[in-house]
């Protein structure tokens, strides 16, 4: 495997988020210091970042060949002020010697993974909307961690003192939550020159590079597991059914 360089990766993943299998063209082929990966012309796997984890999955070529994608990360440049333009490595475990640049493959991602990925996503940004809609005097949200059973959404104050406390939190989100996943409203992926935004229903659009569900009956149930105010922070911790 020869590495060479690779032009910028179309990733399908910022607006097809349901799709789960793709044929794509070998741009690039290297190692470093986390394995063997490949840059491919586009791509349907989500890299680590922006609180959700890695997509993983397998990439077919030739008649018999596959190997399996264990990793995605993002491919930054230092010299780069503008973060969002990044290339993907996605790396690969059996190394191969089959594999050529130029070569044309077929991507398939772990559905399950994917899909809970999303709902963890879609969840967190549910519950940071409802939070500032009832609490917004007091709380911004400011951080998400879509990981699953780790799950969380952080909150810092708008003034010096807030006087919502995290029962009420609480208490609300557990009333409003299911009321919002019953109302079944679409999230729109947006994509425009200020980027692109996740907007839920008539909730205000927000920047967001992650993937989600198309409506909110996928999210099923969220499972508020604790809200905490520590070091000045609201601290929102959640789950969506995962074991």
């Amino acid at each position: 495997m020869m590495p060479t360089m690779s032009s910028s990766v179309e990733k399908l993943y910022m607006f097809q988020p349901g799709l789960f299998a793709c044929s794509a063209k070998v741009m690039a082929l290297g190692k470093d210091d986390k394995g063997t990966f490949v840059k491919l012309s586009k791509t349907i796997f989500h890299p680590q970042g922006g609180g959700q984890p890695f997509d993983v999955g397998v990439l077919r070529f030739g008649e018999k060949h596959q190997v399996n994608i264990i990793s995605v990360q993002k491919e930054i440049k230092e010299d780069d002020a503008d973060k969002n333009n990044f290339d993907i490595r996605h790396y690969v475990s059996p190394e191969t010697t089959e594999l050529n640049v130029g070569e044309d493959v077929e991507m398939l991602i772990d559905q399950n993974r994917r899909q809970l990925n999303a709902r963890l996503h879609s969840a967190g940004h549910l519950i940071a909307a409802v939070v500032e809609k009832y609490f917004g005097k007091d709380w911004k949200a400011t951080g998400g961690h879509h990981i699953p059973k780790e799950a969380r959404v952080e909150f810092t104050p708008v003034n010096a003192s807030p006087v919502s406390s995290a029962q009420e939190v609480q208490k609300c989100l557990q009333e409003q939550l299911p009321l919002e996943i019953e109302a079944d409203s679409i999230v729109n992926i947006l994509l425009d020159e200020s980027g692109r935004r996740i907007q839920i229903g008539g909730y205000e659009a927000v920047p967001c590079g992650g993937t989600h569900v198309e409506r909110l009956s996928a999210l099923e149930q969220i499972d508020v597991r604790e809200v905490k105010i520590k070091s000045k922070k609201l601290r929102v911790s959640y789950g969506v059914g995962e074991v």
